[in-house]
């Protein structure tokens, strides 16, 4: 039997929507214990009324879920108008627990993974990350919305501040992987001058000077193109790319880079964002994570960047309907995010699968 396809709605009046999404379920759903549901902007303003309806009127208690400019259900995207994408699942008693940061009653269980949700009007803070991380010994994935509501993650109803979300434990089985649209640019570089967002040494030369080198003097000139091609990423444990910042801009008097990230030190590297490079990697993720889970898919979870979609892929290329087809039959819903969590660390440009079996 196949896993029950997301509910989805898009327009306007909310209420319209709520109608229409529960006017879906149906037997499929029966006995289902756990809900996630994403909603689209202006749609958010509602969050109260969408959560309790849900909440009374499916048989499903326990809610979770976070709100954006955009949401994605199949191979559909949701932006720019209001929307609701909803996915149910059937799992063992016991094997979920929701969790609320801001509410000691409500504190997050041991699990194998935790989908967490993040307040939208605040950076994601990395040491909360962490501590969230080693307190459940679980694999943290999920995002930072990008609605401009308030209201923007649930745990039941819209939190009042904090990480939200559920823990979910064996005999659950989930798998993730985290998906980059930009490549290097360019060998690994040694940070030797830094003050503060501003890099100003790099292998001991001027910053300006090694960017040129591994972009180009045509890019570097064209200094609206540079700042949507080019960022920075530290280096972590050797090799590995950390979170991406933007370039904010250059000093040609000094030589120096202004970068969206308080200080850098240590080894980076320049990344070129790819679209041929974003997709691909979409479709090998997926393909790789149905081989690693040892059982059929029940559900996909997608946190996809904001700063990804058209502007990277150019008219006509949607991530959603890539990502679906290569799922296959794998239900698929998600959410644009400000900032992506992945193995409890923020990430930026990034997209974060998930696959829950």
């Amino acid at each position: 039997m196949n896993p029950p396809q997301p509910i989805v709605a898009s327009g306007r009046p909310w209420p319209s929507l709520l109608r229409s999404c529960l006017d879906q379920f149906g037997a499929e759903a029966a006995g289902a214990n756990l809900g996630i549901v994403f909603l689209a902007d202006p749609a958010t303003e509602a969050a109260d009324e969408i959560l309790k309806a849900l909440r009374t009127e499916t048989g499903v208690s326990n809610w979770i879920g976070a709100a954006g400019g955009g949401i994605i259900a199949g191979g559909r995207e949701i932006g720019g108008e209001g929307g609701i994408a909803i996915a149910t699942l059937r799992l063992p008693r016991g094997a979920i627990r929701l969790f609320d940061l801001s509410r000691p009653t409500m504190p997050p269980g041991e699990g194998g993974l935790a989908i967490v949700h993040a307040p939208t009007d605040e950076a994601l803070s990395a040491d909360a990350l962490v501590d969230l991380g080693r307190s459940t010994g679980a694999f943290l994935v999920g995002g930072r919305g990008s609605s401009a509501f308030e209201a923007g993650q649930f745990v039941g109803t819209p939190g009042a501040g904090g990480l939200v979300g559920a823990t979910l434990r064996a005999p659950v089985a989930c798998r993730a992987g985290l998906c980059r649209a930009h490549e290097p640019v360019g060998p690994e570089r040694q940070v030797t001058a830094a003050l503060g967002g501003r890099l100003l040494r790099l292998d001991g030369r001027p910053a300006l000077d090694v960017l040129r080198e591994a972009a180009g003097e045509l890019l570097v000139r064209d200094p609206a193109r540079l700042l949507r091609q080019i960022c920075l990423a530290p280096l972590e444990d050797g090799d590995r790319v950390g979170r991406l910042h933007a370039l904010l801009g250059h000093d040609a008097a000094n030589g120096g880079l202004r970068i969206d990230a308080p200080q850098l030190r240590g080894s980076v590297r320049f990344m070129r964002r790819s679209p041929g490079y974003a997709i691909d990697a979409l479709r090998d993720q997926a393909n790789a994570l149905k081989r690693r889970l040892d059982r059929r898919a029940q559900l996909a979870l997608l946190y996809v960047s904001e700063r990804r979609g058209p502007e990277l892929l150019g008219p006509g290329v949607g991530e959603a309907a890539v990502l679906q087809a290569a799922l296959g039959d794998v239900p698929l819903i998600g959410l644009r995010t400000r900032e992506e969590i992945f193995d409890a660390r923020p990430q930026s440009h990034a997209a974060v699968l998930c696959l829950i079996g």
